[in-house]
């Protein structure tokens, strides 16, 4: 067999049998959810720096999503826009977060406007 140009050399692992490729779709993976409420804690000292009280509010926003508890978690993204952050990506999640709660609160109206905010 001829040898390739300039140092190139065959690589075996691209010719392998389509039969790994198969095995490896099979392998179904199935993450491990963390209870992520050590931020909840009454006990627990909330920052003063308003970017990162303003995280520790996405993680009691986000948690309580997560748990279907949609009007606490819509206080919280609240509460969160209510901090006036000057930094657009967080401001995004709030507007996004209460949008997301208004539809599973079946406030559709105020979902609308909160949509259309975060295009604007």
């Amino acid at each position: 067999m001829d040898s390739l140009p300039f140092g190139f050399e065959e690589d075996d692992d691209l010719f392998e049998s389509r039969s790994r490729e198969k095995s490896i779709q099979n392998i179904i993976y199935t993450p491990k959810m963390c209870s992520f409420e050590w931020y909840m804690d009454q006990n627990h000292a909330v920052p003063e720096e308003k970017v990162e009280l303003a995280k520790f509010v996405i993680l009691s926003a986000d948690q309580c999503f997560y748990k279907q508890q949609y009007a606490e978690a819509k206080k919280h993204y609240q509460r969160g826009l209510e901090l006036s952050l000057q930094n657009s990506s967080l401001r995004r999640r709030f507007v996004d977060g209460l949008a997301r709660c208004c539809c599973y609160l079946k406030d559709f109206q105020n979902a609308q406007t909160l949509a259309e905010q975060m295009v604007r």
